[in-house]
């Protein structure tokens, strides 16, 4: 690539998408190495052979169908509108309606959280009764406090134990 190497080129991808299936094509195999900075999905050194490509491609493509989530449907007083996980930080309940906040904004809707939880995925995570988390957004923890793009929300006492073995296994599981 001109003017930009790959390495900067994953660089840049890894900054807003951590699961883009990245595999770098090199001549020379102690570059590939370096692959594993920007946590590539593999490597595949020149000349490059078709079977060696094949099982290349295959890892990819199995690696693609297990981050590729469902979209989830929002229908609120703005219409319909489609979410992945990744864009909501976390949803509270307030009286009978549901809130997303997304990095699309807060969008409402009449529900239940149980309801909204029993569609998300195991990286929602109750931290008290108003409240699922979504752990990839998880800033930091502090007492009973859980920080989420800057917004402070309250563990209960009741959900912390549940709650933090989810986000150290999570944690754990990004490394």
């Amino acid at each position: 690539m001109e003017r930009v190497n790959g390495m900067k080129a994953a660089r840049v991808i890894r900054e807003t998408d951590e699961v883009t299936a990245l595999i770098f094509v090199t001549r020379l195999a102690r570059y590939a190495v370096r692959s594993y900075d920007v946590c590539a999905l593999d490597f595949i050194v020149k000349p490059i052979d078709y079977y060696g490509f094949a099982l290349k491609m295959k890892k990819a493509v199995r690696y693609c169908n297990s981050v590729r989530k469902n979209p989830i449907v929002i229908k609120c007083d703005a219409g319909m509108i489609s979410l992945t996980e990744r864009q909501i930080y976390y949803i509270e309940v307030l009286e009978h309606n549901v809130i997303y906040h997304t990095d699309k904004g807060d969008f409402s809707m009449f529900g239940s959280l149980k309801t909204e939880a029993e569609r998300l995925g195991s990286d929602f995570v109750f931290c008290n009764r108003c409240y699922i988390i979504n752990l990839r957004h998880v800033e930091a923890v502090t007492d009973n406090i859980v920080t989420i793009h800057g917004k402070e929300l309250v563990i209960s006492r009741y959900k912390k134990k549940d709650f933090m073995e989810a986000l150290v296994a999570y944690w754990s599981k990004r490394g």
